[in-house]
């Protein structure tokens, strides 16, 4: 009988442990529309003291507190660029329509004892007098939890406005998303 118990405790702490984020960031964005059609979403992902340990443990070579450029590279490499599996963590939809991301300008420095990586996320975007942009940073598998800690700036072509809202609970393309922020952009 122990032994049944035993493993309905473990089984359910494994399921458990599952069920939660190991990795947490602080997300800040910068959202840029340009009239050359080319959207740029600048992220900004500041890591949890632990996960932050681990890269400077696994990539500051020299354990300075500083990552230099092949540093920097090969964090890329191993640590960010299979994110392009999951968008990046990175959403876009315009009119409804989930927008193809991709990224560049990928750095990586130290702030304290945290990691934060810096990046823009590029996404197809034709002006329009009137659209309606959705836009969130998630992880569908609950692994990491992104939490945006500031309205996003928004940059824009002259002449152009938006209003900005947050909705809730929204699902798109087969994905739930807790929190999204909602853009409309108009001509002024």
């Amino acid at each position: 009988m122990k032994f049944y118990i035993s493993f309905l405790c473990l089984t359910l702490f494994y399921s458990f442990s599952w069920a939660h984020p190991h990795i947490w960031v602080e997300s800040s964005l910068i959202l840029t529309l340009k009239d050359d059609s080319v959207g740029e979403l600048q992220n900004s992902w500041s890591f949890d003291p632990m996960f932050s340990s681990i890269i400077f443990e696994d990539y500051d070579a020299n354990h300075d507190g500083k990552f230099t450029q092949n540093e920097i590279a090969t964090i890329e490499k191993e640590a960010f660029a299979n994110l392009k599996n999951f968008d990046f963590y990175s959403y876009v939809f315009v009119d409804g329509v989930k927008k193809s991301v991709r990224y560049s300008d990928f750095s990586v420095v130290a702030d304290g004892e945290k990691v934060v990586y810096s990046f823009k996320i590029l996404f197809n975007y034709s002006p329009n007098p009137n659209s309606t942009l959705l836009f969130a940073t998630y992880d569908p598998t609950i692994f990491t939890d992104l939490l945006l800690v500031d309205d996003p700036l928004v940059i824009l072509p002259d002449g152009y406005r938006y209003t900005m809202s947050y909705k809730k609970d929204v699902i798109l393309d087969d994905i739930e998303f807790p929190s999204m922020v909602r853009l409309e952009v108009g001509k002024q």
